[in-house]
């Protein structure tokens, strides 16, 4: 198979995420796959977070990542620098299967300095996944529609490290909307990186997780 071949698929597919039909009337009726679609068809957590990430909020990642992927689980993120790259680097450097969202066409990697990245996930198996043709340009909506495929797709979804005011809030918010459990990390009160996981937390929105194994514990049975 041409790991670069740019495949479209619709809600017909047998590898059609079966977690996106939980969208309803704003499922995607197309997607563009870069990649191995049969990727998509595995159960599946997702890890989102900050983008300027802190080194201990990279090494939670990479940990809860290799959890997710030695349990089966494929991981879910949307390429994006910080929790993001350290989230899908740990499941390329295992080899262990991952999928980035993108918020622009499988064919226009963004942000451009992760090229190469997006190349190894699909050289190791992953897939860049897309619901906009290729040559699509980025926008705001785009990237807020792009969360919420991720946080549906998963079965669970770890808050890594979000500000107060962090985009990452709307993935926690679409995750809980679509009836996903959504595991937050606590951090320190004056770590701005930690602002909004403590606020999830403290407000009910979050269940406080430290490893990977308590972020697999909230999937309901049956559903891992």
């Amino acid at each position: 198979m041409d790991m670069d071949a740019i495949t479209e698929i619709t809600p017909q597919h047998p590898h059609w995420p079966a977690g996106l039909r939980d969208l309803y009337e704003r499922m995607p009726q197309r997607l563009w796959v870069r990649g191995e679609t049969a990727v998509l068809a595995l159960p599946a957590v997702a890890l989102v977070g900050s983008r300027a990430s802190t080194p201990q909020g990279n090494v939670n990642a990479r940990q809860i990542a290799d959890r997710g992927g030695d349990a089966g689980f494929a991981v879910i993120s949307g390429l994006a620098y910080g929790i993001d790259a350290a989230a899908h680097s740990a499941a390329v450097s295992r080899r262990m299967p991952t999928v980035a969202y993108l918020a622009t066409g499988v064919d226009r990697v963004f942000p451009a300095g992760h090229h190469d990245l997006a190349q190894s996930i699909v050289d190791s198996g992953g897939a860049l996944v897309s619901a906009y043709p290729p040559g699509s340009a980025p926008t705001r909506e785009r990237f807020l529609e792009r969360n919420g495929l991720i946080v549906t797709h998963a079965r669970a979804t770890a808050v890594v490290e979000a500000g107060f005011r962090s985009g990452t809030l709307n993935a926690a918010r679409q995750a809980r909307e679509a009836g996903r459990p959504v595991g937050a990390i606590p951090g320190p009160q004056e770590v701005a990186q930690y602002a909004g996981c403590n606020a999830l937390i403290r407000d009910g929105h979050a269940s406080p997780i430290t490893t990977g194994d308590e972020l697999l514990a909230l999937i309901p049975q049956g559903l891992g």
